[in-house]
């Protein structure tokens, strides 16, 4: 596996151009369903994973959610990654992703973590 970095601030645009070139996507992934989230008063994040070469290789949509059952991030249909990486670096680049979220959600005070 080869180094990753977190970008949890990805442009919109360039989430969007990565989410078309895939061959599966969803509207839940998409920077239009954040700002979905954004109306209804919650927060919304496009976190990005970047390879050694700055290129976007894999990411979610994170938005928030506060409800009786807790306060918690939510991946809708997520995360995405490229097509050409293994399943050993998917799984790499997921448990990395995971981390970093796990990092972030106990900063800011959120109960779980919910893909």
């Amino acid at each position: 596996m080869y180094m990753l970095t977190v970008n949890k601030n990805t442009e919109p645009e360039k989430w969007d151009v990565f989410l078309k070139k895939q061959p599966y996507s969803v509207f839940v992934q998409s920077p239009e369903y954040g700002d979905f989230y954004r109306q209804m008063g919650e927060q919304a994040w496009i976190w990005g994973i970047f390879d050694e070469s700055n290129r976007l290789v894999g990411g979610s949509l994170v938005v928030s959610v506060h409800a009786k059952r807790g306060n918690f991030l939510f991946l809708p249909y997520g995360p995405m990654f490229v097509s050409e990486l293994d399943m050993a670096d998917r799984t790499a680049a997921f448990c990395f992703l995971v981390k970093e979220l796990k990092i972030f959600a106990e900063t800011e005070k959120y109960d779980f973590i919910r893909c």
